[in-house]
């Protein structure tokens, strides 16, 4: 496939705490994009369980409210800590906790005009 990177939609990955039929999808996805040596990120990760939920499925990357949203850059830039980044400060501990498993949180940065 000419990308590098596969999306799981976030209709899968938002109720992945709930319903196992989603769980068996994202893993499914998950794997095709290991398999095709491309970089996996879900989306809709919205709070401290799906964080996990997403975490425990080996996902490397993922995107959402839960992690963050979206911020000015100037704001980004003068944060303090990586803390700064995070609503939900539970997240960033798990976060930290679990860095050596490469999880990356995708923050989108908006640009102030």
């Amino acid at each position: 496939l000419p990308a590098d990177v596969l999306k799981l939609d976030g209709q899968f990955v938002k109720e992945l705490t709930r319903n196992s039929a989603h769980v068996a999808v994202v893993r499914a996805i998950r794997d095709l994009a290991l398999e095709l040596k491309m970089v996996c990120v879900a989306e809709w990760v919205e709070d401290l369980d799906v964080v996990r939920a997403v975490r425990e499925l080996d996902v490397q990357f993922g995107q959402g409210y839960g992690l963050g949203r979206p911020r000015d850059l100037d704001a980004i830039l003068a944060g303090e800590s990586g803390e700064a980044l995070f609503d939900d400060a539970r997240v960033y501990q798990y976060l930290v906790r679990q860095r050596g498993r490469h999880f990356t949180a995708a923050l989108r940065v908006e640009a102030s005009e």
